[in-house]
């Protein structure tokens, strides 16, 4: 073992003497350290949002009033002169919709949300409360122009409660109290549930009462946008209600259809897993780590732009340790010693995975520091469910464990450029056909998924296939993006990919045999 890891120490050493390596690792590093710092400068570009001030409001207010007057001196002349019936409501639907207008520019004159930082007037339950109240206040005024021969109790119990709703609404908008909102919003599903089908009044109802436990104030802090918040609450129920009736509910967004069929086994544990998961968050208020922020994009930028670097490292490491003391005829030195090829052979493997796995490290440590000293951005621990318990891993270490899945094929084309380079012994063929392969991978996956051709066995031993071991290895990742799960979760197609232990079993066939052969080319053929 002493001389395996003198060559091996032998073949670091030479490794790291290559002016090339050590220019791709400082790339890797520095590609990973400052793309966020470049996009960072681009957006800093980026206008600010307008938000209109007081004097705004107040010049858009009389203008509205200029033209309501104008419109209903037209529709007084028009009823007069008996003109087109079209004309006439055309000038009343004018008229309504100022109105409007009108009534908005008041109430944010009288509540002075003008003075409203942004993300309370765009991310907060304030936006929902102030349309519900601009319908309630055209209830009202629709119910006031009922003459008062055709006013029954009917009547009279939709205005009282129009008018508690209008005086709750008003009050949550003023106090920025989302308790109240939220108490309201209870109170129209009990009194609506007579006309609304259990499913919806079970479902709406338990998201409601999630909600404050989300986010209690309703966004207005900003650290939750409040839609989001009502996304992650909808699934959560809509999942809660599935366990408890055994359904899977699946909506049709082209046609607007929805579909009920009894969950499987396979879902009823998927959907469980995702269920207990998004109530740990919930519960230990983490939900805002997993909605979408620019630093999850940039990361995954910032690694795919760092991956280009670290692809040309290990082919050109892998494709020339053994083809280039080959050509050069520096091998012989080894050979000639009183050491076994195999050793010789095993010594350049364990440098290829050592250079494999530091600079993957590298790549992960980079994009993790550029990203938290330019975005802010926090590493988020993976949870999954094992013995019906909520664990987790810590965001720093899952994040290079995800890494090293995700770069399955890398791994597999490093042993096939190790192989190519032994059996050729030219580095020219070692590196060139995986780079080649490499480029061309999601190109070819991306068009046999868009041939419409129905899903074949053969497909299954494709290499493509079976590299994805990334998002099926760590299945709850997807819960780092949570509203863009959620809103694509209904409409995913069926997943045509080999199952995990066949893809596993796969990549470990093939990485076995790409070994072998370039094993027993080192050690049985000559060398001249």
């Amino acid at each position: 073992m002493s001389k395996l890891w003198g060559l091996y120490v032998n073949e670091m050493y030479k490794l790291i003497k290559k002016p090339l390596v050590i220019i791709l690792i400082v790339l890797i590093f520095t590609s990973g350290l400052l793309f966020p710092a470049l996009i960072k400068f681009a957006i800093s570009f980026d206008s600010e949002p307008y938000i209109e001030d007081k004097n705004t409001i107040e010049t858009q207010l009389q203008y509205y009033k200029d033209e309501k007057t104008k419109l209903s001196s037209e529709l007084l002349a028009a009823i007069d002169n008996q003109d087109d019936e079209y004309y006439i409501e055309d000038l009343k639907m004018q008229i309504d919709e100022l109105e409007t207008y009108i009534f908005q520019s008041e109430l944010f004159l009288e509540l002075q949300l003008f003075d409203e930082p942004e993300h309370v007037m765009h991310d907060s339950f304030i936006p929902r409360a102030l349309s519900s109240l601009n319908s309630l206040n055209t209830d009202i005024i629709n119910l006031n122009k009922v003459p008062e021969e055709e006013r029954d109790d009917n009547w009279a119990a939709e205005l009282d409660q129009a008018g508690k709703g209008y005086a709750q609404l008003y009050d949550s908008i003023k106090n920025k109290d989302f308790t109240t909102y939220n108490n309201y919003q209870i109170e129209a599903i009990s009194a609506f549930k007579s006309i609304l089908s259990s499913y919806d009044a079970e479902i709406h109802e338990f998201s409601l009462k999630l909600l404050p436990v989300i986010d209690p104030t309703g966004g207005l802090n900003g650290e939750i946008d409040f839609e989001a918040a009502n996304l992650v609450a909808d699934y959560a129920s809509l999942l809660k209600y599935e366990l408890d009736n055994n359904v899977n509910i699946k909506y049709d967004m082209i046609y607007g259809d929805q579909s009920i069929v009894l969950l499987s086994e396979e879902q009823r544990l998927e959907k469980q897993e995702e269920y207990d998961i998004l109530m740990y968050k919930i519960e230990n208020k983490q939900v805002a780590t997993s909605l979408p922020k620019d630093s999850t994009l940039i990361s995954s930028l910032s690694v795919e732009f760092s991956n280009f670097f670290l692809s040309i490292l290990i082919f050109f490491a892998a494709g020339s340790i053994v083809a280039n003391e080959m050509t050069t005829g520096s091998i012989k030195t080894l050979i000639i010693a009183p050491v076994r090829r195999w050793k010789i052979f095993t010594s350049k493997f364990l440098t290829l995975l050592t250079l494999f796995l530091v600079a993957s490290l590298v790549l992960h440590v980079a994009t993790s520091l550029g990203n938290n000293i330019f975005f802010d951005a926090k590493h988020t621990a993976y949870l999954f469910v094992s013995d019906g318990k909520v664990v987790s891993i810590p965001g720093i270490f899952f994040g290079y464990f995800y890494l090293l899945a995700d770069h399955t094929l890398l791994f597999v084309l490093m042993l096939l450029a190790f192989m190519l380079s032994t059996v050729s012994r030219h580095s020219a063929v070692g590196i060139a056909i995986p780079f080649a392969l490499m480029m061309v991978t999601s190109w070819a996956s991306m068009m046999l998924s868009s041939l419409p051709i129905a899903k074949a066995r053969w497909m299954d031993f494709l290499y493509f296939y079976n590299t994805d071991l990334a998002d099926r290895l760590f299945p709850m990742h997807k819960f780092f993006d949570l509203v863009t799960y959620i809103r694509i979760s209904q409409n995913i197609p069926q997943n045509n990919l080999p199952s995990l232990s066949f893809s596993v079993l796969f990549v470990l066939v093939l990485c076995v045999c790409l070994f072998y052969i370039a094993f027993d080319s080192f050690t049985r053929r000559d060398i001249k």
